[in-house]
């Protein structure tokens, strides 16, 4: 496998399940981005960036299971009854352990009720054909985000996504109508 290790650290080690790969200067690669070449297997990979000798940033992944489970997190929990705040919930399918599934992607059912309603959907596919506004998005990279809108009284917004062969997942948001 090919894998490029972005860094704006001055070198990268690559540890592929815990054995050393060696460390590379970013100088040296185009765009510092060093490429490693090493054989798939299962289990985790993970890029440490030094400056020096100090680590500084360290990146993991780590191999995902079937689809097990769909996943929304929220930027906000509570919104203003204003009509126009906005809340943008990351849709994720994950494997049975939460680790993010990028190799399985799925159309799910995305519907709103209560105090709001979804104001549109994407995928960062900039090559889909799929409308921004509707009742359904095909993940990407096993993601998708959803932005809703509270509606103008104060109450709970419930988004609720769902897809085929997997337990619906259900997100609240309060709506309060500002003081004034």
């Amino acid at each position: 496998m090919r894998l490029h290790t972005q860094t704006n650290c001055e070198t990268v080690e690559l540890l592929v399940n815990g054995a050393s790969y060696g460390r590379r200067r970013s100088a040296d690669y185009a765009n510092s981005a060093p490429v490693w070449y090493v054989p798939y297997k299962p289990g985790s990979v993970a890029a440490v960036g030094r400056n020096g000798e100090a680590i500084v940033a360290r990146h993991d992944l780590r191999t995902a299971g079937p689809c097990a489970q769909i996943v929304l997190q929220a930027d906000r929990t509570s919104l203003a009854a204003d009509g126009r705040d906005v809340a943008h919930v990351e849709v994720q399918l994950r494997d049975a352990d939460g680790v993010r599934v990028p190799n399985d992607d799925r159309t799910l059912r995305i519907q709103a009720s209560g105090a709001g309603a979804v104001l549109g959907h994407d995928n960062g596919d900039l090559s889909s054909l799929e409308p921004y506004r509707g009742e359904t998005r095909t993940t990407r990279g096993g993601r998708c985000l959803v932005i809703v809108q509270s509606g103008r009284s104060s109450g709970v917004l419930q988004l609720r996504v769902s897809g085929a062969n997997l337990p619906a997942a259900v997100l609240t948001i309060q709506t309060r109508v500002p003081p004034g």
